[in-house]
């Protein structure tokens, strides 16, 4: 199942290109990625929490205001449809790869699955 409809890809390409610096925006890849792992968050994050992550530095101002409105009811549109997919579970994972599966046993050597870089036994496994 395609991430973005081929409108929506147009449309986002066209979005992204408003970035103010290009080396710190997401491509549409980037951007897949980026949506896929929103909707993977348990709950809504508010897109005002979410939106600066895409453009970097900032976004220059769109000059006709209906395309401004078109593009990013095409983000919105592509994020609730994404997150919709995800609520009913029949999300894809991003660009045709399987799904990663979690590892059921954790040793007490192993690193701490928390991030914290101890290990399981010295730190969430006591």
């Amino acid at each position: 199942m395609a991430m973005f409809t081929s409108q929506e890809a147009k449309d986002l390409t066209k979005f992204l290109s408003y970035a103010e610096n290009q080396d710190e925006a997401l491509s549409l890849d980037g951007l897949h990625g980026f949506l896929f792992g929103l909707a993977g968050i348990p709950g809504l994050v508010a897109p005002n929490n979410w939106l600066p992550g895409i453009f970097g530095e900032g976004m220059r101002e769109v000059d006709d205001e209906k395309e401004g409105t078109r593009l990013i009811e095409s983000l919105f549109s592509a994020y609730v449809r994404i997150v919709k997919q995800n609520q009913n579970g029949v999300l894809a994972f991003p660009f045709g790869a399987d799904r990663p599966r979690l590892r059921l046993k954790i040793g007490r050597n192993d690193s701490c699955p928390c991030g914290s870089g101890a290990k399981y036994k010295k730190c969430c496994g006591k």
